[in-house]
């Protein structure tokens, strides 16, 4: 089974350097999303996502960049604190 790199794009970036072995590219998209999921349930919202989107980039094992999950703040204007 395939191993992917589970890279969070934020500030500051965490790079994932022991990746995770899961089925396929199919399994890696939700484990992604679980992933993504897990950081914006337990992260002060303030510092996760001010004026960049939130990423959670997926490479394989090849370095190939192969998700690229990305989560914008459309909060309305006035609304952000």
């Amino acid at each position: 089974m395939p191993r992917y790199f589970f890279h969070l794009d934020d500030h500051p970036d965490l790079p994932d350097h022991e990746g995770t072995v899961v089925a396929d590219l199919s399994a890696a998209r939700t484990e992604a999303l679980h992933y993504a999921g897990e950081i914006m349930a337990y992260a002060d919202p303030t510092l996760v996502m001010q004026t960049e989107p939130f990423r959670v980039r997926v490479t394989d094992e090849n370095g190939t960049e192969v998700i690229n999950l990305e989560i914008h703040d459309k909060a309305a204007p006035g609304t952000r604190s």
